[in-house]
């Protein structure tokens, strides 16, 4: 994403528009703020990881502005914004620089949310709420396809509020129009960029199953959401993790449900429209064939508004005993959310180092391609034996499926991986064993 990004500076507008990553997906934005930043060079990348930051920061006031609009509590929006920011499933969204779309949908799809609801709720500025809620609504559209999930939350918004009187119902058939245009516009367009409305992906991972993997997939990511644990030794099948994972699971979905029948009538409704949204901003990754905690962080978003303000409700109508354990659990929980973060940090931190010193072998195995050169990299499945997201990669996964741009990225010559008759194919292979490429063969026009 970075090459081509770089490649984007002084190239007409049509090509900003247009771009799509090495698996056909149509997500402009992110090429466009890296586009803007690296202005067609090398740059050190800290300022932008900083930018990136910032956007994680947004979500988090995001979500204490959120429970304290819709659940009118200001003890649990200081929670649930903690909740949040030490939910160690957010750290594959917020530390892999490919991923910043995943940052930027969650902002604009809970801006879209905030700004409609206070267009149905406040009887005053309710223009300037309705032309940012629409704003972020099409500017999320250009963060990524997940996008999609904005239309059935404004959708569920608006007819909550008319069943509660709070919109006419002429505004509200004009609102579901609007946001249904939109949506319709934009599939017609990604059908024209992408050679389909819903094409993309990766196949065999990305593409569409509509069956029993919906139920598999949400329950997936409500899990990422809930266990504040390190997920990736769950998926090893480490019992001390997967036993602390499943008890805060078990813990955190009983806190919820008591939180809603606790609630009075109108908190209650509020609290299932906060859910509904959650699962709504799944979408539309529970439909595809494989999803992984970094899908996660839209939802948890809004559960982590929910569950902060079950939490406060619980404690509030508990005794003296019950309210010691339950800030000790909560304490415990932010803890092993703090550590989690810590564990996760770190195997992201390797696996760049991974990258970095193939980067450097490939280098020194070739130290000067000739202009208008293929290189080609065969690396087996070797590493780690099984993988896990972004966290744990075996070697093989590192470069594949972008190894044109890996290579060019790396040597920093727009020559190199030309598509139309190379000069030279440089063969390279990874010895697993010596952790370095080794220069198998050179030929001439080999295509």
């Amino acid at each position: 994403m970075l090459e081509i990004a770089k490649e984007l500076y002084n190239k007409p507008l049509e090509n900003w528009i247009i771009v799509k990553d090495p698996f056909n997906q149509w997500r402009p934005l992110p090429f466009m703020l890296k586009a803007l930043y690296l202005r067609g060079e090398n740059r050190d990348l800290v300022l932008y990881n900083t930018f990136k930051l910032s956007i994680f920061v947004g979500i988090i006031i995001l979500t204490f502005f959120t429970s304290s609009l819709f659940l009118k509590d200001r003890e649990a929006a200081f929670l649930s914004a903690l909740f949040f920011l030490l939910n160690p499933t957010n750290i594959g969204s917020v530390q892999n620089i490919d991923h910043i779309f995943k940052l930027t949908g969650t902002f604009f799809y809970g801006t879209t949310i905030v700004f409609l609801y206070l267009y149905f709720t406040r009887e005053k500025q309710k223009t300037i709420h309705i032309v940012i809620c629409f704003l972020s609504y099409i500017i999320g559209f250009i963060s990524d396809a997940d996008a999609v999930a904005a239309f059935p939350a404004v959708f569920l918004l608006t007819i909550f509020s008319f069943w509660n009187k709070k919109v006419l119902l002429r505004k509200s058939a004009v609102i579901i129009f609007i946001s249904l245009l939109i949506v319709v516009l934009y599939l017609y367009l990604r059908s024209i960029i992408v050679g389909g409305a819903f094409s993309g992906g990766l196949a065999g991972k990305q593409d569409i199953v509509l069956s029993f993997n919906i139920l598999y997939n949400s329950l997936k990511l409500l899990i990422s959401s809930f266990i504040f644990s390190v997920s990736p030794y769950i998926y090893f099948h480490k019992p001390f993790y997967v036993a602390l994972g499943i008890f805060s699971f078990i813990v955190n979905v009983a806190v919820i449900s008591i939180g809603i029948f606790k609630s009075s009538k109108e908190q209650r409704g509020i609290l299932i429209l906060l859910l509904i949204l959650a699962f709504i901003a799944m979408t539309p990754f529970v439909f595809i064939r494989h999803v992984s905690e970094i899908y996660s962080i839209r939802s948890t978003y809004l559960l982590m508004t929910i569950l902060a303000y079950s939490y406060v409700l619980l404690y509030k109508v508990s005794e003296e005993r019950l309210k010691n354990i339950i800030v000790i659990f909560c304490v415990l929980m932010l803890i092993s959310g703090a550590y989690s973060l810590k564990v996760k940090q770190d195997m992201l931190l390797k696996r760049g180092l991974m990258a970095e010193n193939m980067a450097r072998s490939m280098v020194q195995a070739v130290p000067n391609p000739s202009p208008f050169s293929t290189i080609n990299l065969k690396i087996d499945n070797c590493g780690v034996k099984d993988t896990y997201s972004e966290f744990i990669s075996s070697d093989f996964h590192l470069p594949g499926g972008i190894i044109t741009f890996f290579v060019r990225y790396n040597y920093d010559d727009e020559t190199l991986n030309s598509v139309n008759n190379p000069k030279n194919i440089y063969n390279l292979k990874w010895d697993c064993n010596k952790r370095q490429f080794l220069l198998l063969s050179k030929a001439e026009n080999d295509f």
